[in-house]
C-alpha cells in the first residue's frame, strides 16, 4: 500500500494484473467493511458494483461462503480470519460471532446485500426518480438494442411519401452514394448510422443539432459546397497561373529540381484539380532551396532564373492558401460534406427514436447513465440514498478501467459523500485489461486516479481526492508459471517506450511468482 502521510488512505484504489487475488481481495475488503462493527446489518451500508451479472453472482457467492466459514471455523491458523482480526483489532474469537451474526442477517434480508451491476443500481435510481424525470413508473426496459435499431430504421423509411422533406432528404441521400460507387441500401445505411446514437459521447453533439430540420442540413451543404468551389477554383487558378508562367519561358515543371518529385510539380497537381497538400520540397524551394540541379542544362538555368520572381509571387500565394488555418478550414468543410447527409439523418433518427421510446413507454439500457447523470446532477447524495431506501456509507467499484465519463461522473457524488463522512471507498481494476473502449470505456480515468476530472461539491476535486488517496498494488501472481511471469514482465517493459503517452498503463506492471513450477513459453513468427 502507498498513501502519503498528508492523505486519510479513505479513497483505496487497488491496481490488480491477472492472477493477483483480485477477487480474493475484493471479498476480504468488503468483509473489513462488513465487519467492523458489532452491528450484524452493517453490510446495508455497503454498495459494490460491477459490470456483469456473472461477477455479481460470484461476489455475493464469495461473500456468503466466507462468511459461513469464518463463522464455523475452529481452526485458529486460517490466514483469512487472523488477518481480519489484526486489521480490524479484535480478536478471532469476535471475528467468528461478527460473521455468525451477518451470516444469519444476510440469509434473511438477501435482498439488502448490495452487490449487483451498474445498470442495475442505474436502473433503481431511475425507477425510483422516474416522477422527477418525467417518466412513467411502468416503463419497461428494452434490452434488445439491435431489434430497436432495426426497428427505428423501418420507423424512417415508413416516413417516405408522407413526409415530403425526409423523402426528399433520403433520395438525394441515396444518389449521392451511388455517386459514390457506395451501396444505395438505405436500411443498410440507416442501421449503422443508428447505432451512433447509443454511444454515451454523441448525446451532447445531438442535442446541439436537435433544433435543426432537413432544409437546414441541406441549407449547411449548399454552403459549405459554395463555399469549397470558390476556395478551389482560387487554388486551380494559381496552378494554371504557375504552369502558364513556366511554359512561357520554354519549361516543364520537371526541369526544376528533383523533377518529378520536385516541388514545382505542386502547380501540375493543381492545374489538374488535385487539391493535396504541397510537398516538403515546395516549400523548401519557397524558402532558398536551389530551384535546379548542378547538371541542369545552362539554357534551362537561364530560363528559371528568368521566370524565379515571378514564379515565386506565385508559390507564396499557393504558401497562404495552405496556411493551417486556410487549409484546415478547408479540410474541415471536405470532411462535413462528406457526412453531412448522415448527420442530417442521425439527427432525424435520434427524433424517431425518443418518438419511438414514448410510443411503446420504453427505455433502452443505453439511456440509463444520461438519466441518472440527471438526478445526480442535481441531488445531495444523503437526498438520493433517502431515496433508495439504503445509507450507503462505502462504495466499491470492481472493474474500474472500464467506467465511461458519464459513469465516474454519476459514481462521484456517491464516493465524495462517503469520503465526506471519514468512511472508506474502493476501486479495483487493471487498465492493461480495458476491453469496453468501443461503449464509452476510458482506461485514462483509472490510469489518472486521484485526479478528478469532473464537477464535485468542492472547489478542487482534484485535491480533496488526492487528499483521501490511498494506493495498493497486488504484485503476485498466483496463477501463472515463473517462466510466464517472467516473459510477462520483459515483454510489458520492452513495450511501455513505444506506446508514448499509453505507456502509464504498463507503469508497476511487474509481477512476483508464487508458483513453483517453472512453466514454458514458445514464441512463433508468422508472417
Amino acid at each position: 500500500m502507498t498513501s502519503s502521510q498528508n492523505t486519510t488512505g479513505l479513497f483505496k484504489v487497488v491496481r490488480a494484473s491477472a492472477g493477483s487475488g483480485k477477487t480474493y481481495s475484493l471479498v476480504k475488503e468488503f468483509l473489513l467493511l462488513a465487519l467492523k462493527t458489532k452491528s450484524a446489518d452493517y453490510y446495508k451500508h455497503i454498495l459494490a458494483i460491477t459490470f456483469t451479472n456473472a461477477a455479481a453472482a460470484e461476489m455475493k457467492e464469495r461473500v456468503i461462503h466466507r462468511l459461513q466459514e469464518l463463522a464455523a471455523n475452529k481452526d485458529s491458523t486460517n490466514s483469512l480470519l487472523i488477518e481480519l482480526a489484526q486489521k480490524l483489532n479484535i480478536s478471532p474469537e469476535e471475528v467468528q460471532a461478527r460473521s455468525a451474526a451477518a451470516y444469519k442477517h444476510i440469509l434473511h434480508n438477501y435482498s439488502q446485500l448490495s452487490i449487483q451491476t451498474i445498470d442495475g443500481f442505474t436502473h433503481r435510481l431511475i425507477r425510483t426518480f422516474a416522477r422527477e424525470l418525467k417518466l412513467n413508473q411502468d416503463f419497461a426496459v428494452e434490452m434488445d438494442t439491435e431489434a430497436f435499431i432495426e426497428l427505428l430504421a423501418d420507423k424512417c423509411l415508413d416516413s417516405i411519401g408522407h413526409d415530403a422533406d425526409m423523402t426528399s432528404y433520403l433520395e438525394h441521400f441515396a444518389l449521392e452514394k451511388l455517386e459514390e460507387g457506395s451501396s444505395w441500401n438505405i436500411r443498410s445505411q440507416l442501421v449503422t448510422f443508428s447505432n451512433q446514437l447509443f454511444k454515451e459521447d454523441a448525446n451532447e453533439a445531438l442535442e446541439k443539432l436537435s433544433h435543426l430540420r432537413l432544409e437546414d442540413f441541406r441549407n449547411i451543404r449548399k454552403k459549405l459546397f459554395e463555399k469549397q468551389k470558390v476556395v478551389e477554383a482560387q487554388l486551380k487558378s494559381l496552378g494554371d497561373e504557375g504552369l502558364e508562367i513556366i511554359s512561357r519561358h520554354g519549361l516543364q515543371v520537371t526541369d526544376f529540381a528533383f523533377g518529378k518529385s520536385g516541388g514545382m510539380m505542386t502547380f501540375a497537381k493543381l492545374g489538374n484539380e488535385n487539391y493535396e497538400y504541397p510537398t516538403k520540397r515546395f516549400f523548401e524551394l519557397l524558402n532558398g532551396a536551389a530551384w535546379y540541379s548542378k547538371t541542369t542544362k545552362p539554357e534551362i538555368k537561364t530560363a528559371i532564373d528568368q521566370l524565379h520572381d515571378d514564379l515565386l509571387g506565385i508559390m507564396q500565394q499557393v504558401a497562404q492558401a495552405f496556411s493551417p488555418e486556410a487549409y484546415g478550414a478547408y479540410k474541415l468543410r471536405d470532411l462535413i460534406l462528406a457526412n453531412i447527409y448522415a448527420i442530417g439523418l442521425l439527427s432525424s433518427l435520434n427524433k424517431f427514436s425518443k418518438q419511438l421510446k414514448e410510443e411503446n413507454n420504453t427505455l433502452l439500457i443505453s439511456d440509463f447513465h444520461q438519466l441518472v447523470n440527471e438526478v445526480v446532477r442535481d441531488s445531495p447524495a444523503p437526498f438520493i440514498y433517502e431515496r433508495i431506501g439504503n445509507r450507503y456509507k462505502h462504495i466499491m467499484i470492481d472493474e474500474f478501467q472500464d467506467t465511461s465519463a458519464l459513469q465516474w461522473a454519476n459514481a462521484v457524488p456517491l464516493i465524495e459523500n462517503t469520503l465526506g463522512e471519514n468512511n472508506m471507498s474502493l476501486l479495483v481494476g487493471d487498465a492493461k485489461q480495458s476491453v469496453y473502449r468501443w461503449r464509452g470505456g476510458r482506461v485514462e480515468q483509472f490510469v489518472d486516479l486521484p485526479l478528478v476530472n469532473v464537477k464535485t461539491s468542492f472547489s478542487n476535486g482534484h485535491s480533496f481526492f488526492a487528499s483521501h488517496f490511498a494506493e495498493e498494488i497486488l504484485a503476485s501472481n498466483y496463477r501463472s508459471a515463473r517462466a510466464v511471469i517472467d516473459f510477462n514482465n520483459r515483454f510489458y517493459q520492452a513495450l511501455a517506450p513505444v506506446l508514448g503517452t499509453k505507456a502509464v498503463v504498463y507503469d508497476k506492471h511487474e509481477q512476483l511468482p508464487v508458483k513453483q513450477n517453472e512453466g514454458y513459453v514458445q514464441i512463433d513468427y508468422i508472417e
